[in-house]
């Protein structure tokens, strides 16, 4: 992750990820099928037309599509240039966490990964930290282990403010 930038996730929590992205891709699908019955083997039995079918099917691409990037780029970390001691870096993370009621599923000197439950906003975030030698890299996105969710109602953007804030403190 360090060399790419980019939070690594399983193939499974890939899946659920991104899932929302077949989800609305059902419809254009289900629209070119009935095309291609239409138009190549001649077994469609509906009433509606080619056209109908590519008017309804085809807008459905451009959410997937935006979407898809969207999901892809959450996947980034947030660069902050800031040089942290380790022992400076775990305190800042305590701390956020203790504001912001994540669990920690892992805490060191170098990186943090935590948790948040459930609450009225989301089915909870991952938010991993890790410090480099010159920088600190920072995610924070829904539980990709949890239900999926496509928003987190600025959940995520608050657990960056709130290490941010606490990082700024530091001299």
């Amino acid at each position: 992750m360090k060399e790419t930038n980019r939070l690594k996730l399983s193939n499974w929590q890939l899946f659920w990820h991104y899932s929302i992205v077949p989800f609305i891709l059902i419809i254009p699908i289900t629209n070119l099928y009935f095309v291609f019955q239409i138009e190549v083997t001649g077994t469609y039995t509906g009433v509606m037309s080619t056209q109908e079918h590519l008017n309804i099917g085809l807008p459905w691409l451009i959410p997937s599509i935006i979407l898809a990037i969207i999901q892809y780029r959450r996947l980034n970390f947030k660069r902050l240039n800031r040089r942290l001691k380790p022992e400076e870096f775990k305190s800042i993370a305590e701390e956020a966490g203790k504001e912001m009621n994540w669990t920690f599923m892992k805490l060191t000197k170098d990186y943090a990964i935590a948790i948040t439950g459930f609450n009225w906003a989301s089915w909870g975030e991952r938010i991993t930290i890790i410090r480099k030698e010159n920088e600190v890299l920072i995610n924070s996105i829904c539980d990709p282990d949890n239900r999926p969710s496509v928003s987190s109602w600025g959940q995520n953007r608050k657990n960056i403010n709130a290490f941010k804030k606490r990082m700024n403190t530091i001299t």
